[in-house]
């Protein structure tokens, strides 16, 4: 009971689990994990589970120690297995703690990647029972997720097992296994991408996905096949031109059916399938008559119920177009119309995980349509976006189920970073869109009020935890905004919205708010640029002052604020380099935290990059380097190759030996 307990709480409680008691929990697990009783071992793996996933980067600093013992364990609960024998409630436990710690662990798995699919594979051919075979393929998914290309080298023996849960007849005991491989082909599809996926290859997946299709009246088996052509689209793109009108009908149809929802009617109280209310209806009906008529058919229904199968195979199906619109360019463009006036649709249907799925594909449907350079294209994105902006805006204030806001505010981030200018110049816009992070910030919306409102003492960390996830998407859309505007319109934008950022920067607003405040500042210092002068003197004090604070994502975002100050400050941030400078050299003195190091090592770059002529590059270069490879922040390695290449291109007379120029690039690209 007491590691449930602890297993439950790292959901909410991460930030005190990170700050207090990490080292002694880890101890406890360790201990738990080898227990002989089997009740307290599942309980410490499921604990590991809960920390693999909440608990990061920290957990993965501790990879050395753990996955031994959790190889360990799954080799004593393999051995132990007799043919034919039921396996243990342990074994399930060993391989959702590996699948979490793979899945969260991304690029620093790859060191324990033989490790892991030397049992993965060993499992998938031997004679285990259809739950090992299962786990050990879905453990396969999740290590190639985490690991990307990495997992190429394991594709020859990996492809055969899989093919053969593919092609061969099953039970309905044994079909999560076809299920299973399905969505583990696509994983494998997006992670090891068109470069290591052969079109002889995809061109193999879609067929077996056809048949199965073709020869399987399962909702679950369609939206396996359906994620996989997503997958496959992303690897082939246009080529995908020839089975695309054979898999976009298979996808509407999907959308369209009725199958598997019932009506619980208020005379009788009897439940009714929704198709058998329109057996004399005419099929060639026209969509809007379609929906008045359901609209009167709805008339004295008690409730309506969907079977969980087949909403899930909507969601896959409407996910995989939005794939087609993405990947597929003008061998989607045909299909463009039928699958946004289906799609719109289910914009309003009662499971939200459709719902968010529909946003998402239409943000992108219209995204395509503006991408296409055709003046028919460009027509039917201006006509259609004014809506679509009104409805996730008005989303963002009004809904109350916070996954939907997420993903309300993704689909506005993504309609501005692909077409910029093609929504912000459409009137009112910009106001609405930043009327919506404003009231996430002032806690205006539904979903907080209502999640307010239900709120005991056992759900204040989950409401923490789900306003940390709105501030984070909210502090996405407003640098994105920003890059669609020019600066000088941006400006006053930001400026009413500063105030508010500056007080969820206070100590007594939460980590999440204070991360989010600090970081959506210094992510708009890109799109403010030649207007930062005006901002200097209010935000380099705060970047300062935050670097005091006892949260790592907080300091991590003021280092980042104060490198992006630098880099897109101009001549104004020139007479503040030695104090910015001053400033950083003193937190790396103190810094404990890898992730801020490397944010530190990034900010350094900034300033060779922005103006090498005036910092002592003698000085800050030999630093940077002394704190490389990166440990864990990697995407600072794009600012420390700009640096690097800046050096060389100006001849400074400060280059690196030509043995230390391969140490450097050899750490750099294995770590990157």
């Amino acid at each position: 009971a007491a590691y449930q307990a602890i297993a439950v709480s790292a959901e909410g409680c991460q930030e005190h689990i990170r700050a207090k008691y990490l080292p002694s929990f880890l101890a406890i697990m360790g201990k738990g994990i080898r227990d002989p009783r089997p009740m307290v071992r599942n309980a410490a793996l499921y604990m590991l589970g809960q920390f693999a996933e909440f608990i990061q980067p920290e957990i993965a600093e501790h990879s050395q120690e753990i996955l031994p013992v959790l190889l360990e364990q799954l080799d004593t609960s393999l051995q132990s297995l007799k043919p034919g024998e039921k396996e243990s409630s342990t074994l399930s436990r060993i391989f959702y703690a590996l699948e979490t710690f793979c899945e969260n662990l991304e690029e620093k798995l790859v060191p324990h990647l033989e490790l892991i699919m030397g049992r993965a594979i060993a499992a998938l051919q031997g004679t285990f029972s259809v739950r090992v075979q299962e786990l050990s393929i879905s453990m396969v998914g999740a290590a190639a997720n985490a690991t990307k290309g990495a997992i190429v080298p394991y594709l020859g023996a990996v492809w055969p097992c899989l093919e053969k849960y593919l092609t061969m007849p099953h039970t309905a005991d044994t079909e999560v296994l076809l299920t299973q491989a399905l969505s583990t082909l696509g994983v494998l599809a997006r992670a090891v991408g068109e470069e290591n996926f052969s079109r002889d290859f995809a061109e193999k997946c879609i067929n077996i996905g056809m048949e199965l299709v073709k020869n399987n009246d399962s909702p679950d088996i369609r939206k396996c096949v359906y994620s996989l052509f997503g997958a496959v689209a992303s690897v082939v793109k246009e080529e995908m031109a020839a089975v695309m009108p054979v898999c976009v009908e298979l996808m509407l149809k999907t959308i369209q059916s009725t199958e598997g929802v019932s009506l619980d009617l208020e005379d009788n109280l009897t439940s009714l399938p929704l198709e058998e209310l329109s057996d004399d209806e005419d099929d060639q009906e026209s969509q809007g008559d379609s929906q008045d008529m359901a609209g009167d058919n709805l008339d004295g229904v008690k409730s309506m119920s969907v079977q969980n199968e087949y909403v899930a195979e909507k969601e896959c199906a409407v996910t995989a177009l939005k794939d087609f619109a993405v990947e597929c360019g003008s061998a989607f463009y045909p299909f463009l119309s039928s699958a946004s006036l289906e799609v719109a649709s289910l914009l309003d249907y009662p499971d939200y995980d459709v719902r968010c799925a529909a946003m998402e594909a239409t943000a992108h449907f219209l995204i395509a349509y503006y991408k296409s350079g055709s003046e028919e294209g460009k027509q039917l994105f201006v006509a259609g976006l004014p809506a679509l902006v009104q409805r996730l805006c008005a989303c963002v204030v009004e809904e109350e189920e916070h996954q939907v806001v997420i993903s309300a505010l993704d689909a506005l981030t993504e309609l501005l970073k692909e077409c910029k200018e093609g929504v912000t110049s459409v009137q009112g816009h910009p106001e609405a869109i930043i009327s919506c992070v404003q009231k996430i910030m002032k806690g205006e919306c539904a979903c907080q009020d209502a999640m307010e409102a239900e709120a005991g003492e056992e759900d204040e960390e989950e409401e923490a935890e789900q306003d940390e996830m709105l501030f984070e998407y909210a502090g996405e859309v407003l640098p994105t905004l920003g890059r669609a505007l020019t600066p000088a319109t941006f400006a006053p934008y930001f400026t009413g919205l500063l105030p508010l950022l500056l007080k969820k920067t206070k100590k007594h607003c939460s980590v999440a708010e204070r991360s989010f405040a600090v970081g959506a500042i210094a992510d708009s210092l890109e799109p403010l640029a030649s207007e930062l002068g005006t901002f200097v003197p209010h935000l380099l004090p705060l970047f300062v002052e935050m670097l005091k604070d006892s949260e790592d994502d907080v300091r991590n975002n003021a280092i980042y604020g104060l490198g992006e100050s630098v880099l897109w400050g101009g001549e104004v941030l020139v007479p503040h380099y030695s104090a910015i400078l001053s400033t950083i050299s003193k937190q790396l003195g103190l810094e404990t935290a890898p992730r801020v190091v490397d944010q530190i090592v990034g900010a350094v770059a900034r300033f060779v990059i922005a103006d090498l002529t005036k910092v002592p590059v003698e000085e800050i270069v030999p630093v940077m380097l002394a704190h490389l490879p990166l440990r864990e922040d990697l995407e600072e390695y794009e600012l420390v190759f700009r640096c690097f290449q800046t050096l060389f291109s100006a001849g400074h007379a400060l280059t690196l030996s030509r043995s230390e120029e391969r140490r450097v690039g050899k750490e750099c690209r294995s770590r990157w």
